[in-house]
Parts: structure tokens; C-alpha cells; sequence
């Protein structure tokens, strides 16, 4: 029986195109963006973004020498291109879940991405309001693990003592899907488009 729902957030809950941001950073002059970071794809510069094993400033200075001296600020601007808004319907499936069910989040993500969809998030609906519907939310470069790592998982059932089998985890990437199931959790795969409360319903 699930009693605990682990959401992801981006695309899952957060409109996302990564797209715009791979489009942002050609027009910046970074060659081959989309073999750099994509949904399918990040390269360890990224990846130890995500992990928090470099801050903000070592990140877009690091992205500015690759580019040839890009402004930061505008660097900055082009990495949240892909950050869209919360969707009314998926923030009042979020209010009503919270009622019955332990949520919380499992992200991957970046001190960057973390500060402009909180106040995005803010504007829209009050961040406290949306952040009091979870239990514990586990940014990647906080919690210092990131999906589909064991370890990220561990983190979030450890910190809440969940049981994996009354816990659904519900993510659009396969792959952290794949690593969720391997430690016994009970998987949703969302493809964006989706109908979310259809597909978690059918769960629990």
C-alpha cells in the first residue's frame, strides 16, 4: 500500500525545454551544446554542478572560459532558459496528495535552477505554500548525491524512514527509474504531456 510519493521536479512538476536553454547557449557561441547538457545528457562538469562539488561562480566561469569569455549574467539567463512555471493543475494535485500521502521531492538539480524556480514558484503561488505540501525536498547539489545513484534514493527514504515498497517514486527519465526500482521502490514513468493525478492515481 503507498503511504509516500517522491515526485521529481522538473518536468514532472516544473515545466521544462531543454531545448531553449541548448539554443541559448549556441547563440552564446558554446559549439556542440546538446553534447554537453541535454535531458539524455550532461557531462561531468555538470554532473558535478548537480552533485554541488563546485559552486555557482566556479560554474559559470568554468561555462564562460568554454565559450570564450561569455558575460556572466548572461550565462546565467541562458541556463534557466529551460525553466518554465508550476501548472495550476499539477500544484492543486500537489495540495489535495498532501492530505492523504507523505510527499517529497528528489531533484536534480543546481544552487542556479534552485534559486529561479523557488521565487518563479513564489511569484506564482507563495513558495512557502508550496514547499509546506512536502515533507523534505532533496536537491541534488545539496544532499551532494544525485539520481539514478543509489545513494540519492537512500538519502530521501533514510531521511524520511520510508519503507521503498509503500513508496512510489515518479520520474520522466528512465534511467532514474530504473535505479528507483533496483532499491525496491514502487516506479511511475511520467512522459511529459501526461496526465499526472491519471498516472499516480493509478497507483495508489
Amino acid at each position: 500500500m503507498i503511504k509516500n510519493i517522491i515526485f521529481d521536479l522538473g518536468v514532472v512538476l516544473l515545466d521544462v525545454d531543454y531545448q531553449n536553454t541548448i539554443e541559448a547557449f549556441s547563440a552564446l557561441g558554446l559549439e556542440n551544446p546538446e553534447e554537453a547538457f541535454s535531458k539524455q545528457k550532461q557531462d561531468e562538469f555538470f554532473r558535478k554542478y548537480e552533485r554541488g562539488q563546485i559552486g555557482e561562480t566556479e560554474f559559470l566561469n568554468g561555462l564562460s572560459n568554454r565559450i570564450g569569455g561569455a558575460d556572466l549574467d548572461r550565462l546565467k539567463e541562458a541556463w534557466c532558459q529551460m525553466l518554465g512555471g508550476l501548472p495550476r493543475v499539477k500544484f492543486d494535485l500537489i495540495r489535495k496528495l498532501s492530505q492523504d500521502y507523505r510527499l517529497f521531492v528528489l531533484s536534480n538539480t543546481n544552487q542556479t535552477h534552485q534559486n529561479w524556480f523557488e521565487k518563479k514558484i513564489g511569484e506564482q503561488y507563495g513558495w512557502k505554500n508550496f514547499k509546506d505540501f512536502f515533507e523534505f525536498i532533496g536537491y541534488s547539489h545539496l544532499i551532494n548525491q544525485r539520481k539514478p545513484d543509489k545513494e540519492a534514493f537512500e538519502y530521501v527514504l533514510n531521511k524520511g524512514n520510508l519503507k521503498p515498497q509503500d513508496t512510489l517514486f515518479v520520474d520522466d527519465t528512465v534511467e532514474h527509474i530504473e535505479g528507483a526500482s533496483r532499491l525496491g521502490l514502487q516506479v511511475a514513468h511520467y512522459n511529459d504531456g501526461d496526465d499526472l493525478e491519471e498516472l499516480v492515481l493509478a497507483f495508489v
